[in-house]
């Protein structure tokens, strides 16, 4: 499993990029602004050893963090 649990914010933009947001549309999502979102997505990246869209999404799939959501 992971080293560090994703915190609820880092799981909510887990989901919403796994579902095909952009950045600027998960800020509007989670209501917080822009650089908040960046913030929340380079620590779950950083917990999961992504760099990139993609590799959040399938390594989150292997750690077994979304459920049949995503593309």
């Amino acid at each position: 499993m992971l080293d560090k649990a994703l915190s609820q914010r880092e799981a909510e933009v887990l989901v919403l990029i796994a579902d095909g947001y952009e950045m600027r549309a998960i800020a509007v999502q989670l209501n917080v602004s822009q650089s908040a979102a960046n913030c929340y997505r380079r620590r779950l990246y950083l917990k999961l050893g992504a760099h990139t869209a993609g590799q959040a999404v399938h390594l989150a799939h292997w750690h077994g963090l979304l459920a049949g959501g995503g593309r």
